[in-house]
């Protein structure tokens, strides 16, 4: 039997309008930031551009061939509701591992990090391949899709979480391979001080004010990653001691 186009049970409607809004800004924020911040023509700000499009396209391959035969493959209004959803799940995940420490706009975008941006690249990739493997086969209900590849997503995240707990690679990732911070002298490296820090800054900002008072650093005249000059911000250490011996 033939049923109209748009012929959504209530629920359906409700998470396609939650998912538009979701995934419309985020995808909306995404292209925003990259235009806007990001160093003019370099290849790593043509592949986060597109990496949306390329994630929403793997989606809606799988969705178009391989989702229930009966309702879904084929049906022109139901690959715009899971696409809507995917669009969701792709902003999720970018936030999802800003939480965990590396910040797309910061990390990847203004820094220039390209660990960073293989990272997010990674993890929103997998998430799509997730929801699209969720979408693959029959089933009842948009539930039997959604739930099976939050529970996956979910797993993915506390994954990264344990690694990152014990291994730190979300420290390598943001400051040990920042070449802003690494190379303070390029355009990046005099802007830095305009951005926010991220979590994995903050920590580099307690190191150096920890170092401040080892007169080792002061006599190298420059904080731990050389940005800028210690003396011009911190008074001399053990002054008031020298001076009374």
């Amino acid at each position: 039997m033939q049923t109209n186009m748009f012929d959504f049970s209530e629920d359906e409607m409700v998470f396609m309008l939650i998912a538009i809004l979701a995934g419309g800004w985020g995808i909306v924020r995404w292209t925003l930031v990259v235009l806007n911040h990001a160093p003019p023509v370099n290849r790593m700000r043509s592949g986060l551009a597109i990496l949306p499009g390329v994630c929403l396209a793997i989606v809606a391959a799988i969705i178009w061939n391989w989702a229930d035969p009966a309702q879904v493959s084929g049906h022109i209004d139901y690959l715009l509701l899971f696409l809507a959803g995917a669009a969701a799940w792709f902003w999720l995940t970018v936030g999802a591992v800003a939480a965990l420490g590396i910040h797309f706009r910061y990390d990847a975008v203004e820094a220039g990090n390209r660990a960073a941006a293989i990272s997010i690249a990674g993890a929103g990739l997998a998430t799509s391949l997730i929801y699209a493997g969720g979408n693959i086969g029959g089933g009842p209900t948009i539930w039997t899709t959604i739930l099976p590849a939050a529970a996956a997503s979910l797993a993915l995240g506390v994954l990264w979480f344990i690694v990152d707990a014990s291994a730190h690679v979300g420290d390598a990732v943001t400051i040990d391979r920042d070449s802003a911070r690494r190379h303070p002298n390029s355009r990046l490296g005099r802007c830095l001080g305009d951005r926010p820090r991220t979590v994995r800054g903050r920590r580099l900002d307690r190191l150096e004010r920890n170092v401040q008072g080892f007169p080792q650093a002061r006599m190298a005249g420059r904080s731990v990653d050389g940005s800028h000059d210690l003396d011009a911000v911190a008074p001399a250490p053990f002054a008031g001691t020298t001076a009374t011996q």
